[in-house]
């Protein structure tokens, strides 16, 4: 079990007595402290760890209650998604890569325009 593993566990067990509200927060900077730990080494648990962050913070913007807090959380959201589609583009996996940028790009509310979507969609597609 790596260090990253055991920590883990440890942190499900004090997070367990924790309100639900309370887990995504603590979760979502591990996960992504575990991604970059090991993008360069273990891509594929690099990436496993985005997809949970982006679970986190999904469910963190599932709390907003207003004030801007939801576009926030779409915000953050996006960065983490943004990362795997870049780890992904790496990996020579660009058809997963480009779903994730226009999925992003396709934002609602506008906020895709100002990510680095429309770009990586271009350069995406000219492969």
């Amino acid at each position: 079990m790596s260090g990253f593993e055991q920590r883990f566990e440890a942190l499900k067990r004090e997070l367990a007595s924790k309100q639900s509200w309370e887990r995504p927060e603590a979760l979502l900077a591990f996960h992504l402290e575990w991604a970059e730990a090991v993008k360069g080494s273990d891509p594929e648990t690099a990436l496993n760890q985005y997809r949970d962050a982006e679970e986190c913070q999904s469910t963190i913007g599932s709390y907003a209650t207003g004030g801007g807090e939801g576009l926030a959380s779409m915000v953050a959201l996006y960065e983490i998604m943004g990362k795997r589609a870049d780890l992904l583009e790496r990996l020579q996996r660009p058809k997963e890569a480009l779903a994730i940028w226009e999925r992003i790009q396709a934002d609602p509310n506008g906020l895709g325009e100002n990510t680095p979507a429309a770009k990586a969609i271009a350069r995406l597609k000219k492969r």
